[in-house]
Parts: structure tokens; C-alpha cells; sequence
């Protein structure tokens, strides 16, 4: 005797957003019609993910909503080995954590329940959102950023990022002075009752950050991010006492016990998380039981998927601060999803609907989008 499948499909839809950035959203349906939505964004190798999703695939195809998701995660963990190399593992993650996030979207569709209410969350209604505003700059000038910067304040947004060390220099200014002048500029078409985010992306040696630090501080920077290892607390201690800034970080931990280490020391003010890296809902709730009285935020960068999932995760930390959000890419997120992402006044409405309560619309999105299906094969039984 043959046995069906219960998931029908899984598809990756590749979204070509700007110069540099480029979206994967992940789509499951199952042989009952419901579908669930997942993001592995930060993909550098399109192929790769798909052979990952070759070699995963079989092992969901019968999988039904009721049984344990748990055992599945740790199935397809042990199914795709210990042994990879880091850049590997990091694709293993982003592509399993996905599947296992449109996994709990069906779950929660199911259950009719909304994602953060299957969770275990308090009802939650909308959540506060910062502005990343680093990937809209085409040239990366400083005008460039001072004019999506303002064009964030009068969209709403009171809480603004960038990395202004990411590149390249200008003329015949070091990477630090154009980095300096960015921030200046951000600052002045701002205002000084704007929030300003500075990512560092680990590009200032000492000596460079200790200058950068000085000008932060008289910008009334609100936090550093990523400037030192989170993993280091030599390295964190001597950032610690050299300012008073709030510290940030923490965006590709993806195991409880370094996350909490990290906490531990309490140098840091602001733990980022990224639910894309972490492996899916699920593990992402695993790894906030353990962080404390550190306010979390979530790194998510990406798409209206991926930040509506966040959203959703937002409701399980009680000490939550605010999800980031792509600004200024030149895309229409609001095509993207059904119903359009709602956003006002610097926050997202969370949805009423079941799941993450939207369905992805593919042909709103028109050349810009390639996908890649796989259909299941029907097992013997045994």
C-alpha cells in the first residue's frame, strides 16, 4: 500500500529586491490547502539552499500537524550532520529554521490560533519597529543617508540604524571620516530627538573606535552594535569602560548556553536576535527563556515575512524593545503580503488572521521573484 503525502508542495521564491539585496521566502502547503510561510534571507548561494531543501523535504513530507515538531527539528538536525563547516551549518540553520517556521505557521492556521497566541504569548496587538535605513543608499554619500533619514522621520519612525563604517571611503577620507561625516549628516536631518542607531559591523580597529566613540557621544548615539565579539568578554569589558553608550549585539548567537553567557556578564544592553538564524519558533523560544532581564531585540532586516513572524515573537520576552525593519529599499512590501503589512507612526499592526495572518502573493511581485518547487512522493508503507 502507498501512502500520500501530507505536505503537497514546498516552494522557495527568490525576490530580487535592490543592489544588494535579495529576499528568500519559503512556502509549504499541505494536502488540506493550508499554507505556511517561512524566510531564509541572507542567503549567499541559491542552489545550495535548494539542495538543502532536496535533502530535508523527504523527511516533512508526511509530517502532519498534531505530532511532535520538536522531534521533527531534532530529526533533520541529525539528518543533516554535526560535521559541516561553518558557512554550512549557517545555511543548514537558515533554510531548516524556514521550514520549521512555515511548519508552526500551519500548526497555528490549524489551531486557528494567531503564531505568538499557539506560542504560548500573550495576546498582542502591535509592536514598536526601528528603521534600518543602511541598504537604501545607493553610493553610500552622506547626503544619501541624511535624505532616507529624514524621509524615516516623516514616514513615522522615531528610531533609526545604519553603519556608516560599511563602505567605502570618499575621496581621500579613511573609511573612519567617512563613516564620521555619514553620521553627521544622519544627525542633522534629523534632528536631536531622533533615535540614532550605529551598527559597527566589526570594521573599526581600536584605535578607530575609540575615536569613532568620541564623536558617537556627542551625536547622542543611543547604541553601539556589533563593535566587539559578544562572545568575548575581555573584548566587551574593554568597550564597556570605554563608554557609556548602550552596548548591543548578539544577532548570529543561535545556542542557549552562549546566549546565555553572553547575559551573564551584563555588559551588554540590548541582546539582537535574529529569528531567521536561530532554526525556526520554536528554538526561538528556547533560547529567550534563558535571557533574563536583558532587553532583546530582534536583527531581521528582511522581509515582510520574516518581520511579521518576528512580530509575532515579539509577545514571548517581557522585556521587549523592537523589531527591525528594512527602510527604503526600492520595493513595495506592501505587495508582498495579503493583507499588506500595516504600519503606522513607527509600528506594525499585528494581523488578526490565524498564523503569522497573511498569505504570500507571488504574482503581485511580477519578473522580480523565481521559484523552485518540490513536490513529495507518495512511500510505501510498511
Amino acid at each position: 500500500m502507498t501512502i500520500s503525502p501530507y505536505i503537497r508542495t514546498v516552494r522557495l521564491h527568490q525576490i530580487a529586491v535592490s543592489h544588494r539585496t535579495t529576499w528568500f521566502v519559503t512556502e509549504i502547503t499541505t494536502a488540506d490547502g493550508v499554507t505556511g510561510l517561512g524566510e531564509c534571507s541572507d542567503l549567499r548561494d541559491p542552489e545550495a539552499a535548494a539542495a538543502v531543501i532536496n535533502a530535508i523535504a523527504p523527511l516533512i513530507a508526511h509530517h502532519r500537524h498534531g505530532h511532535d515538531i520538536d522531534a521533527l527539528d531534532r530529526r533533520i538536525t541529525h539528518h543533516l550532520g554535526r560535521d559541516a563547516s561553518p558557512a554550512d551549518t549557517f545555511l543548514h540553520r537558515l533554510v531548516v529554521g524556514s521550514l520549521m517556521t512555515a511548519l508552526c505557521d500551519i500548526a497555528a492556521r490549524t489551531d486557528g490560533l494567531p503564531l505568538h497566541r499557539w506560542l504560548g504569548a500573550p495576546a498582542k496587538s502591535t509592536v514598536p519597529l526601528y528603521a534600518n535605513i543602511n541598504r537604501a543608499p545607493v553610493e553610500r554619500r552622506s547626503e544619501e543617508f541624511a535624505s532616507v533619514a529624514a524621509t524615516a522621520v516623516s514616514a513615522g519612525f522615531d528610531r533609526i540604524k545604519l553603519a556608516p563604517f560599511d563602505g567605502p571611503a570618499h575621496g581621500d577620507s579613511s573609511l573612519l571620516e567617512t563613516g564620521l561625516a555619514h553620521l553627521r549628516a544622519v544627525r542633522a536631518a534629523v534632528g536631536p530627538s531622533t533615535t540614532v542607531y550605529v551598527d559597527v559591523h566589526h570594521r573599526l580597529s581600536r584605535p578607530e573606535l575609540l575615536a569613532a566613540i568620541e564623536a558617537m557621544e556627542e551625536l547622542g548615539i543611543a547604541w553601539i552594535e556589533d563593535a566587539v565579539d559578544v562572545l568575548s568578554a575581555a573584548d566587551l569589558l574593554w568597550l564597556r569602560e570605554a563608554t557609556e553608550i548602550p552596548l548591543a549585539g548578539g544577532e548570529k548567537l543561535t545556542d542557549p548556553a552562549d546566549v546565555a553567557s553572553v547575559v551573564e556578564e551584563g555588559l551588554l544592553s540590548y541582546l539582537l536576535l535574529d529569528p531567521k538564524y536561530v532554526g525556526g519558533p520554536l528554538r526561538m523560544r528556547s533560547i529567550l527563556d534563558v535571557v533574563g532581564d536583558t532587553t532583546v531585540t530582534f536583527h531581521d532586516p528582511t522581509s515582510p515575512v520574516s518581520t511579521g513572524v518576528s512580530a509575532h515573537l515579539a509577545a514571548l520576552p517581557k522585556n521587549f524593545a523592537h523589531v527591525e525593519y528594512a527602510f527604503g529599499e526600492p520595493i513595495d512590501r506592501r505587495t508582498l503580503l495579503t493583507p499588506a503589512e500595516e504600519i503606522a507612526n513607527g509600528e506594525l499592526t499585528l494581523t488578526p488572521g490565524p498564523g503569522i495572518g497573511a498569505a504570500f502573493d507571488s504574482a503581485a511581485i511580477g519578473d522580480r521573484i523565481t521559484t523552485r518547487d518540490w513536490q513529495p512522493q507518495k512511500r510505501e508503507s510498511t
